[in-house]
């Protein structure tokens, strides 16, 4: 069985994208972990394709809505899972200009980034 892993960030943003995806903490397949900052989620994302997972999703805040901003955040962390040898599949998210903001967003952005998690 293919397991699901999406590194965060905080427990705020954790607990907030566990309920956005519907997602149980009991999930054995599909968990949201917290990494304690964004240069520790970074790590821990590479930490697990080192260990061989099947599947990384990073979710950060961007911390800006300025765009080129967003985008060197992006690339970067892009380059960081890329630079990994593994098998596992990787996906980068960054949200502008954090994570909590998909409170507000419409329902169809959401869903959007529950497809943008698929792999």
């Amino acid at each position: 069985m293919n397991h699901f892993t999406v590194v965060t960030e905080g427990e705020t943003d954790q607990i907030l994208l566990q309920t956005l995806l519907d997602i149980s903490p009991n999930a054995d397949y599909f968990r949201v972990v917290e990494a304690g900052g964004w240069s520790p989620a970074d790590s821990y994302a590479r930490s697990l394709l080192l260990r061989g997972e099947d599947h990384v999703a990073l979710v950060v805040d961007a911390d800006s809505n300025d765009a080129k901003q967003v985008e060197s955040r992006r690339s970067f962390l892009q380059q960081s899972l890329k630079s990994i040898p593994s098998m596992g599949k990787r996906k980068v998210l960054v949200i502008e200009p954090e994570i909590e903001a998909l409170i507000f967003c419409d329902h169809n952005v959401v869903e959007t980034m529950g497809g943008a998690i698929s792999f």
